[in-house]
């Protein structure tokens, strides 16, 4: 057993046993685009999310999508979540595009639990107009998923990397990626 250890060592350390490469990007059939994901997307798709259908529905049938921030501390300012809004927007825009849609109608919002108030971006009390589909993200949930519940999108991830990750997996749900599409390529 010894013998076999030091065996693995070598061979790791002289390149025959290599990693696996990160799968961060990926082309959608039909797409001239190739997608850019901050994590693997292997490890991204198996992220749990409840009716991942409902989800994607509510998104690509929307005319307008509000993204919700809940600020419960220090750590969820607006700023702890801009990436995974870009991303997500981003994603979304470029994929819709393909598929003859052009959205151009977001919002974001910002609600303060301490002080029990929706923000705008530059910290001014606002009352929200939501759009058509509603993206709350949510970080204090104590897991890492995206859900679809009483017809809102909920993004969770409990800390900044996992909350990246769940809005990749967002993308990933709207583009009707899943474990199985990821296998073939």
């Amino acid at each position: 057993m010894k013998y076999f250890a030091i065996l693995l060592a070598v061979l790791s350390m002289s390149g025959c046993i290599q990693a696996e490469e990160p799968l961060v990007l990926i082309r959608v059939p039909g797409h001239a685009d190739v997608y850019r994901f901050s994590y693997d997307v292997r490890e991204t798709v198996n992220i749990d999310s409840q009716n991942a259908h409902d989800t994607r529905n509510a998104l690509l049938g929307a005319e307008s999508i509000s993204f919700v921030i809940n600020a419960t501390n220090e750590t969820t300012i607006p700023g702890y979540y801009s990436k995974s809004v870009v991303n997500i927007v981003q994603k979304l825009k470029t994929y819709q595009l393909y598929s003859g849609k052009i959205l151009n109608n977001y919002s974001v919002f910002v609600y303060d639990n301490q002080k029990h108030m929706w923000l705008n971006s530059t910290s001014g009390e606002i009352e929200p107009s939501f759009g058509d589909a509603v993206i709350w993200m949510e970080s204090n949930a104590g897991r890492t998923s995206v859900d679809f519940e009483n017809g809102i999108i909920y993004v969770r991830g409990d800390n900044y990397e996992n909350m990246v990750r769940a809005s990749d997996k967002l993308a990933l749900i709207f583009m009707n990626v899943d474990s199985s599409t990821i296998s073939e390529k």
